[in-house]
């Protein structure tokens, strides 16, 4: 059960030194905020792998050689505990993990669907009450509002209000509009969507929770930094 151990101990290592040590990475300003947005993100797959290979390790010592599929271990999971003395190992990792993996799985399936029929629904109500234009060289719905407001929709665009035409000048349109297309470039909105994920399925764990609070904060300074380069600071 070695293996196990060192993946369970590095996990925990992670959930819990993990916030701390790249909260101190970002305050230190040499990483800008695309590489802290990586790193986040790289940290909470870290942490999601480092798990999933604590439960395949204790799998494979728990069954040895005979480990042929995930049906036969769960068949003859109780005959090789017997056979290799790993009851507390098995009867504490084994459930958790399986309620774990299908927590997740369920929270993933959920969101997915949400998120999904949200888009959809959203794409209608533009395509019925708004209008394609060309604004600052792209191509934008445009919708009557008073109140002034850009955002993008993955794989429908960006949206703008009449009333963000109205109190922007042409060069600050450029740079909102160049804002939300890095944000589809960048794939900004997946990213969010992991680290909620992550959150949601599994509360509780620091890291998971900092990144949940962290990242939606650094894709809006990544996309300021793609603007500032694309525009201009000013």
């Amino acid at each position: 059960m070695t293996a196990a151990a060192t993946a369970l101990s590095a996990a925990l290592l992670l959930a819990v030194a993990g916030p701390s040590l790249l909260g101190r990475a970002g305050r230190a300003g040499v990483l800008g905020p695309g590489a802290m947005l990586g790193l986040w993100t790289l940290a909470t797959a870290a942490w999601l792998l480092t798990g999933a290979a604590m439960v395949v390790l204790l799998a494979a010592e728990v069954m040895g050689p005979g480990l042929k599929g995930f049906v036969t271990a769960c068949v003859t999971l109780l005959q090789a505990v017997r056979a290799n003395d790993a009851a507390t190992w098995a009867a504490v990792l084994g459930p958790a993990a399986a309620l774990a993996a299908a927590r997740f799985a369920w929270v993933t399936l959920r969101r997915g669907r949400d998120a999904a029929r949200w888009r959809r629904d959203h794409r209608r109500g533009l395509t019925a009450g708004a209008r394609r234009r060309t604004v600052g060289g792209r191509r934008v719905w445009l919708v009557d509002a008073d109140r002034p407001h850009a955002y993008c929709v993955p794989g429908t665009g960006v949206v703008v209000t009449s009333g963000a035409l109205d109190a922007l000048s042409s060069r600050q349109m450029r740079a909102v509009l160049a804002h939300e297309q890095a944000h589809l470039r960048g794939r900004h909105h997946l990213l969010v969507a992991w680290a909620r994920l992550l959150d949601a399925a599994f509360p509780g764990v620091p890291l998971l929770r900092a990144a949940a609070r962290e990242v939606p904060v650094l894709v809006e300074w990544a996309a300021d930094d793609r603007a500032a380069r694309t525009v201009g600071a000013a």
